[in-house]
């Protein structure tokens, strides 16, 4: 305790030790009618600073005092360990279809979880996995603050100061910080949001060229976008977050003309979006039709006040104890939610200038709109997208029969989740608010000062006791990466194991997947598609022992592709490769890729996506060409002017 105390002082001994008045210090970077533009560099610099704050703030947790990860890390780590033992037994083209390190053999590139194609797989070719995992953390908070500050000062035309509080308060947002705290890495994707609104709404400059071409290019960029949700572990949340993005997009008022660039650009994102992904939402489907998880119960809020009181806590409080608070108001729950469950805060300042925006304009004798004026379209529209996450989360009998029975929310054991989607919303609503505001304008730095430096500490003050209890520590996994990174041979999967003592490692709950760093298959790995309890896991003759071991002419590793195309392989879902098929169970246990058939919609997947990425490939190329070709027109005029 006294040691996180000592870290997290660090971040206010470094602020107050600056001998920077706090006026002074923001109005370098600020930006209204009485002053100059300020120089470019300095926003940048104040942006070093909260990440520094970011940093001193969650860096300590990563791991924490004891050397400790959350639970949820013990399938992130082994799973970004898995990708790289790929990577480094083959080329760079070649699709990790399965993995032999977890359940006795598994589909990879076809569960919804996998994270191959992210950017903390990548990383992890330079560096360990818990060091890419927390590198990626700070890269994606830093995207959303930036992208965030280009949307807010170039579409919606706020001043510097505004643009910065809510940059800095999507920055810190409780549901990306806390769930990188706990594990839950495919949800980075989320801090996106403000990059699609942006490129979806963004108008061509003048002399930018030819207007097709620009609108086209921003769609691609938006495609590519919700190609990496879709392939870095977002596809749960892909819904939600197309919403947060429509809702947003109200909240700017398109003109007639401006929703229909809006809808044509979505139109050709998704189309784009859906070609590149093609492959692997056809093998998705094929897997997840297997294994379906329409009996878990749905849980949900009793009475529309409590759920209303439950969203303004997480939204603008959370406290520490929201567990408790939250979990007797909750009717028809199977399984536990945990704190970071009800964590969506943005704090409490946006809730506080929105109040001070509407009081200032009662009181008030100059009759001016303070807060963002919608056409009638963008504001049926946005109470509509407001309204699905508090109704989805609503309990009654006859609700919540009908929801079990509508695609894609009957599979959920939550959808509290959905609260997401008012997290940019009120950001943004705040913030111009805050911008338009008269009365306040001549407070305004006065009031972004107080916020950035709350929004640090109350983000300092809820982490500050905060420790991991589940007792992961990620050891096994880094010193395995580290081994192979030097040279060593990738440890190939020879054993079937299950906890207990295992070749001289202990194996408990904790650590299950970590087998796969000295050779083993963790018989009972944390996989949700086979079930929260594993209770749809087909383990049938899987026992602990050599994969090589035979029962009933089968070996004792699964053959994978049976999960996907059981019927193109002859075999049923969960089957083993047979002893004939020695071969391929050892190639597949060595991480190398093995013959199988695929069905007929596959093959064409992977056709429509092979010549998407070439297309795709190719404009990119044209447009740069093209742009550069503009530049060097224009550098060239220049000179001969």
């Amino acid at each position: 305790m006294f040691q996180s105390l000592s870290i997290n002082n660090k971040l206010f001994v470094i602020i107050f030790k600056l001998n920077i008045p706090l006026n002074s210090f923001l109005s370098m970077f600020t930006l209204d009618s009485t002053r100059q533009t300020p120089l470019r560099w300095l926003t940048p610099i104040a942006f070093m600073l909260l990440l520094l704050g970011y940093h001193l703030i969650f860096g300590r947790l990563f791991p924490d005092f004891q050397g400790q990860l959350s639970r949820d890390y013990s399938v992130a780590l082994p799973s970004l360990l898995n990708g790289y033992f790929w990577f480094k037994s083959n080329s760079l083209l070649d699709v990790p279809w399965f993995s032999p390190s977890f359940c006795g053999g598994q589909p990879f590139f076809a569960d919804v979880q996998s994270m191959y194609y992210s950017v903390p797989q990548l990383l992890t070719l330079f560096v360990n996995p818990l060091t890419s995992v927390y590198l990626s953390i700070l890269l994606f908070a830093s995207a959303g603050f930036w992208f965030m500050y280009v949307l807010l000062r170039q579409l919606f035309c706020l001043g510097t100061e505004t643009a910065f509080l809510g940059s800095a308060l999507f920055m810190f947002n409780g549901f990306y910080a806390h769930r990188m705290v706990v594990g839950h890495l495919g949800f980075q994707g989320i801090m996106l949001t403000p990059f699609v609104v942006f490129f979806l709404l963004r108008p061509v400059p003048k002399g930018e060229g030819q207007f097709k071409l620009a609108s086209l290019l921003y769609a691609t960029w938006v495609s590519l976008c919700l190609t990496y949700w879709l392939h870095s572990g977002l596809t749960s949340l892909i819904i939600p977050v197309s919403l947060a993005v429509l809702a947003v997009v109200c909240l700017y008022s398109p003109t007639s003309r401006e929703w229909r660039v809006f809808l044509e650009r979505t139109l050709v994102a998704g189309l784009i979006a859906l070609a590149l992904c093609a492959s692997k939402l056809v093998a998705g489907l094929a897997f997840m039709s297997h294994f379906q998880r329409n009996d878990y119960l749905l849980p949900g809020v009793e009475g529309i006040a409590n759920a209303v009181g439950l969203i303004l806590t997480t939204l603008f409080y959370t406290p520490t104890n929201i567990e408790q608070i939250a979990t007797p108001k909750l009717r028809n729950l199977q399984w536990v939610l945990g704190p970071h469950e009800w964590d969506y805060s943005v704090t409490v300042f946006p809730l506080a200038i929105i109040m001070l925006t509407y009081v200032t304009k009662f009181f008030s004798r100059k009759k001016s709109d303070n807060h963002p004026k919608l056409s009638p379209p963008a504001l049926i529209l946005l109470g509509v997208v407001l309204i699905i996450p508090l109704a989805l989360n609503i309990y009654t009998p006859q609700w919540n029969a009908i929801l079990k029975q509508t695609p894609l929310l009957k599979s959920s054991s939550s959808l509290i989740r959905w609260w997401l989607i008012y997290i940019p919303v009120v950001i943004v609503y705040a913030v111009i608010a805050l911008e338009r505001c008269d009365f306040l304008k001549y407070i305004k730095t006065q009031i972004v000062v107080i916020g950035v430096f709350g929004i640090l500490y109350l983000n300092a003050y809820k982490y500050l006791p905060y420790f991991h209890q589940d007792n992961y520590h990620p050891d096994t996994i880094i010193a395995a990466y580290q081994h192979v990174a030097s040279g060593g041979a990738i440890p190939k999967i020879e054993q079937i194991v299950a906890f207990g003592e295992t070749n001289g490692h202990l194996l408990t709950r904790f650590n299950p997947n970590d087998s796969l760093a000295f050779g083993g298959s963790q018989m009972f790995c944390y996989n949700p598609s086979f079930g929260y309890l594993l209770e749809k896991l087909p383990l049938k003759s899987l026992h602990i022992g050599s994969i090589y071991e035979q029962t009933k002419g089968e070996l004792n590793i699964k053959n994978p592709a049976c999960y996907v195309f059981p019927t193109e392989n002859h075999c049923e879902p969960g089957g083993h490769f047979s002893v004939g098929e020695k071969s391929q169970a050892e190639a597949f246990a060595q991480y190398k890729p093995f013959s199988f058939a695929i069905s007929r919609q596959q093959k064409i997947a992977n056709l429509i996506t092979q010549f998407a990425l070439l297309i795709i490939t190719g404009f990119l190329g044209f447009t740069a060409s093209f742009y550069f070709n503009q530049v060097t027109k224009r550098y060239r005029k220049f000179l001969w002017t």
